[in-house]
């Protein structure tokens, strides 16, 4: 709505205003009924007369001559003093009438000042009228637009996740192919056997040749890093699977924080 944030239980208690605290929040639900309105007026704004006339819809020809004749600096000014004038309109064109609102309110809402309008209008009234903007805001390219659009960011969210998850089924495959492999191997004990043959290797042997010596030395020692690469695997593979983890929970929780079409909805 391009408006400050609000709570639902601030929004109920606005709605709620009677004729005696009428002015108590009244700006509130002013700017809640000129955001949803202002929707509405873009998509007639963006609106061929020629289509307006097809549906021989009168109260948007009207609505629409008389917001592309206000300067754009007047603009908001102009919308604040007249939306109940507009909102009237609207309700009764052919074009936006997909939520029906009664005779009755379309009548009190006529030549209506803004102090009376909470006046005259009990809660439900107020709510319908708000369902009504509502539901007619559904129906804009604007909105169309910014659902889909955070339906392909969900959907590309999803899919991020689904790529991780095969990622997550891959690396606890080779996870366990390691844990196997270690169970029979033993690399850390191999390898603490090596060094400590490495460490003694002349004294254990002194009838090599110095060429001999380096011989063995260069082979045990590639060994060792055999068994050593493999414990280094295993790490690599759990620091992994922590860190997809990690990722998995964090795209879901944005995906939770994408607004849905419900959560929107006032």
């Amino acid at each position: 709505l391009n408006i400050e944030k609000f709570t639902m239980k601030l929004l109920f208690s606005a709605l709620k205003l009677s004729q005696t605290n009428y002015e108590w929040n009244i700006p509130l639900i002013n700017e809640v009924f000129c955001a949803l309105i202002k929707i509405l007026l873009s998509k007639i704004h963006s609106m061929q007369l020629l289509d307006i006339n097809t549906n021989m819809d009168d109260e948007l020809m009207m609505i629409k001559i008389i917001i592309e004749s206000i300067p754009s600096d007047l603009y908001e000014n102009f919308l604040s003093m007249t939306w109940i004038e507009l909102l009237r309109l609207l309700i009764t064109s052919k074009t936006f009438n997909q939520y029906k609102v009664s005779a009755l309110i379309i009548k009190k809402l006529k030549g209506l000042s803004v102090q009376n309008f909470y006046k005259e209008f009990s809660y439900e009234d107020k709510v319908t009228l708000l369902k009504s903007l509502i539901v007619n805001c559904y129906e804009t390219d604007f909105i169309r637009d910014i659902i889909k659009e955070e339906q392909e960011k969900r959907n590309g969210i999803r899919k991020s996740k689904r790529d991780l998850e095969e990622e997550m089924r891959i690396t606890d495959s080779r996870k366990r192919e390691l844990e196997r492999q270690e169970k029979f191997t033993q690399p850390q004990v191999k390898v603490d056997q090596l060094t400590k043959r490495l460490s003694t290797l002349s004294e254990d042997n002194p009838d090599l040749t110095r060429h001999q010596l380096a011989k063995l030395r260069k082979e045990l020692e590639h060994e060792r890093e055999q068994f050593k690469s493999v414990i280094k695997e295993i790490d690599t593979i759990e620091n992994r699977r922590i860190d997809i983890m990690n990722k998995i929970e964090k795209l879901q929780t944005e995906i939770y924080d994408i607004p849905t079409m419900n959560k929107k909805c006032l």
